[in-house]
């Protein structure tokens, strides 16, 4: 007698029947990275999907062969040479793409951050019965001065959210803001699952830099922040209230990894240069997922100016967050002086860090806190939902 498990349908043995073809379709794949995309299609292979990656060669290196530095996957990733930019979208322009994704036939096809072009352009081409969700990190649009351009991507959302037969957002504010876009198309279609982590990624042990071992020698309290650096994030101004602790803190410490050559690196880098607390700041490129853990566990504790993953990989290496309340949300993660606090305004920051230097944490109530977000748990269950049909009322009828 067969029976199913996320998804798969198996024989008495275990084995799966046939196995679901999944198309995952990110605006960027970096393997050495983790982001949802990569993340999503390592719980996914590892669960005994078929998985494959539709993507561009933007924001990696190709070495000779037509492979990527960075780790090595498991699943095929397929990469279109020929798009155009703009801004920061990518529209295909490579047909061969298309073309074997429709030779894939995917069961499911998860478009991730689809706004960014890519995902909206493909899933064009999927099979008329492929089952698709959709997944929306921060929208920054919304929060520029470019009407135009806002406009653009909220049409191109509707059409999503037509396609879709779920939609996924990663925070309240972007559910709300999907809502404000499309609210007559969603109905019950949207959920928000939050961020999900891949937890084997922070297991192994990585030897940190000699530098962050002596600042960690040299001070009390070390605080990290891991960033990934885009054109609005005003690091330099942040800085200044980090700056701000650490004059009164005069045996704490500081890093700060993520940091490109970029305008808004530079900007701080020159803020730290001049710092009065430069000697107790260290300054860090990007850093892989192991090393990133390595560096959360040897913290006090971290500060972030709005949700991203590297709070749920803080929180699994025991080391609570200080956020900021101001943009995106994590409400249904954070537990005030549990596993870390919120300060509601920039200027707040400095004393809601003292706070946290005060408190003594428990790492094991900390560590646990993020246990319902691992990706082996989530994603087998959103592609179940899909597969399934257990779909919001309509939903066929609105494609």
């Amino acid at each position: 007698m067969n029976r199913k498990e996320n998804g798969l349908e198996l024989d008495r043995h275990g084995f799966s029947t046939k196995k679901i073809r999944v198309a995952i379709i990110p605006p960027l794949f970096d393997p050495a990275l983790s982001y949802q995309e990569n993340v999503c299609a390592a719980a996914l292979h590892r669960a005994g999907y078929e998985v494959r990656v539709f993507t561009s060669w933007h924001g990696v290196q190709e070495l000779p062969g037509g492979k990527v530095a960075g780790a090595e996957v498991p699943f095929p990733v397929h990469r279109a040479r020929r798009v155009l930019k703009l801004k920061d979208s990518q529209l295909p322009l490579d047909m061969a793409i298309a073309k074997e994704i429709r030779d894939f036939a995917p069961d499911v096809a998860l478009l991730m951050a689809p706004l960014h072009g890519l995902g909206w352009a493909w899933m064009k081409v999927l099979p008329a019965g492929c089952r698709v969700g959709a997944f929306f990190s921060d929208i920054p649009w919304h929060r520029e001065n470019a009407w135009l351009r806002t406009w653009l991507k909220r049409k191109m959302a509707r059409q999503i959210f037509r396609r879709a037969d779920r939609v996924f957002a990663a925070t309240s504010q972007t559910t709300a803001l999907l809502k404000l876009w499309g609210g007559d198309l969603l109905g019950s279609k949207l959920e928000t699952p939050g961020l999900t982590l891949d937890l084997s990624t922070l297991q192994p042990a990585t030897p940190l830099p000699e530098s962050v071992l002596a600042l960690r020698q040299r001070v009390s309290r070390l605080v990290v922040m891991v960033t990934r650096v885009t054109p609005e994030k005003a690091l330099h101004q942040f800085f200044s209230q980090m700056e701000r602790y650490l004059k009164t803190e005069e045996s704490d410490g500081c890093v700060i990894a993520g940091l490109g050559n970029d305008e808004p690196a530079q900007l701080l880098r020159k803020a730290v240069e001049v710092s009065p607390v430069k000697d107790r700041v260290l300054l860090l490129s990007a850093l892989d997922s192991h090393q990133v853990g390595s560096l959360f566990r040897v913290s006090d504790f971290s500060l972030w100016n709005s949700v991203s993953i590297g709070i749920y990989q803080s929180l699994a290496c025991g080391s609570p967050v200080v956020l900021y309340s101001g943009r995106g949300s994590a409400e249904h993660l954070i537990h005030e002086g549990i596993n870390g606090l919120w300060f509601h305004s920039h200027e707040a920051a400095p004393e809601v860090m003292a706070r946290a230097r005060g408190i003594l944490w428990d790492k094991s109530i900390i560590r646990h806190s993020v246990a319902s977000a691992a990706a082996d748990k989530v994603y087998p269950e959103l592609v179940v939902k899909l597969l399934d049909g257990s779909l919001p009322e309509g939903s066929a009828g609105e494609r």
